[in-house]
């Protein structure tokens, strides 16, 4: 693999890691009804 590929490859698992993250903490938010209705659109 080259290094564009391993520095992609990286990023989108620190993405996908900070997206979880934000995810838990809104699932455990009050507001978290109001953000599954507007994903859900």
């Amino acid at each position: 693999m080259n290094k564009a590929a391993l520095l992609l490859g990286g990023i989108v698992k620190k993405t996908a890691v900070f997206f979880k993250i934000v995810a838990d903490k809104a699932r455990s938010s009050p507001n978290f009804w109001f953000l599954q209705t507007v994903y859900n659109y």
